[in-house]
């Protein structure tokens, strides 16, 4: 279950105890431990097991509840135990310590090499997880995993975009080779397929085997079973991981995350994406989450057409806008796209959001989708031929909610 740790774990001084490390403020400590020994697990007295950690080399594992008395009380039972008793008990007994914290939690030493992450019940070794792609949504996505206690390597083709993440704590790698040489998994979060393969292929030259490489960006179904192929005949894992929540969504951890991939890799991906995700679930094999998206974006098409169209004639007719979005958001014609975007087109605001050249992107792999399995999507077909006026007008930075301006006239 375990797996030997070469570091102590850290405390803040030589002579000062575990209750030393802990902020009651920042972790939720518990006093009743569960102690797995061979196997089987047994709760007993956290300060007990802390005390005795280097007289019980049988201990393969030690996990705390979630239940129990505050971080303070907790602390009070490890006052009196001594660095050397915890360290000492780790290297003898291969033996993993989690202080949990809401749903993923961390504990660490003070050189940052001892990680671990774990749910109520489970003891999952912590990843090394490097994060490529800090855009409006990426970024987000790997301040998510960093806040959640993931230790976390960042790289972008543009440096300055590292800058936020390292003030939270995010590692910046000067190269995406040396990223990818010691990451457990990367997670990408770019935009074309010809992206994700250029840089899956620069990571397979360096990346340790059974790495794992989850892609959140949109990319074509069949560029991701190809993917899937070339990276596992290298030793590497390849789950595509798109989402759909929009830049809000990204910044709220409030994402759907569809994942397509062998079963064991999705599993192993659906652990490290969890603190930005609202829904994540496998939807099929290889290709299978980029096809999900590409019906998502579909649906977000015809959502996006609803709303401009309606509060375009809305205008059109003289009709109170606020009361219109209202009104009709909240009832059978409202949706998410009613919620999000409304508020945008009353202000006439038409930063992203999610620009109009990202989702022609998606629309082109939708139609080239559609024409392989021979499927009609004459919706989107409308809506990407109205969104091509506003790039042909120079605005494809612009919000997709613009698209309201293209049926008003006014652009």
């Amino acid at each position: 279950m375990g797996r030997k740790s070469e570091h102590g774990f850290g405390h803040e001084g030589a002579n000062s105890g575990l209750a030393a490390s802990l902020d009651p403020d920042q972790i939720g400590v518990r006093q009743l431990m569960k102690v797995v020994r061979n196997g089987r697990s047994d709760t007993v007295n956290a300060g007990d097991v802390a005390a005795n950690f280097s007289r019980r080399p049988s201990l393969d594992a030690a996990i705390l509840l979630d239940r129990g008395p505050s971080a303070a009380a907790a602390g009070e039972e490890f006052k009196d135990v001594e660095p050397g008793g915890i360290t000492e008990g780790l290297e003898d007994a291969n033996l993993h310590f989690v202080v949990h914290r809401n749903d993923y939690r961390r504990y660490f030493d003070e050189t940052r090499n001892v990680f671990l992450q774990s749910r109520p019940g489970s003891l999952i070794p912590m990843k090394e997880l490097g994060f490529v792609g800090l855009g409006v949504m990426g970024a987000p996505m790997a301040g998510h995993l960093v806040k959640a206690g993931s230790h976390v390597t960042v790289w972008n083709r543009t440096p300055a975009k590292t800058i936020a993440l390292s003030q939270i704590g995010a590692t910046v790698a000067p190269s995406l080779e040396e990223l990818a040489a010691k990451a457990d998994a990367i997670l990408l979060c770019v935009t074309r397929s010809e992206d994700v393969r250029d840089l899956a292929g620069q990571i397979a030259k360096v990346a340790k085997r059974g790495t794992l490489i989850i892609d959140h960006s949109t990319i074509a179904p069949h560029a991701a079973k190809e993917l899937h192929e070339e990276l596992r005949g290298g030793g590497l894992r390849f789950v595509d991981a798109p989402v759909t929540g929009g830049s809000m969504g990204a910044q709220k951890g409030q994402l759907t995350i569809f994942l397509g991939g062998d079963e064991a890799d999705v599993a192993d991906a659906l652990e490290i994406v969890q603190p930005y995700a609202k829904d994540a679930r496998r939807v099929g094999g290889p290709g299978q989450g980029q096809t999900m998206k590409l019906a998502n974006q579909i649906a977000v098409g015809g959502a996006l057409m609803g709303l401009c169209e309606t509060l375009a004639f809305a205008k059109k007719a003289g009709l109170d806008l606020e009361l219109t979005k209202d009104m009709i958001g909240g009832g059978a014609g409202g949706s998410w796209a009613f919620q999000n975007y409304g508020p945008k087109i009353l202000a006439e605001d038409w930063t992203p959001g999610f620009s109009v050249l990202n989702q022609r992107k998606d629309f082109g792999y939708c139609r080239q989708a559609a024409a392989e399995i021979g499927a009609q999507i004459p919706g989107t077909e409308v809506v990407d031929g109205l969104l091509a006026h506003l790039q042909e007008a120079g605005h494809g930075d612009w919000t997709t909610a613009a698209l309201y301006a293209v049926l008003l006239g006014s652009v």
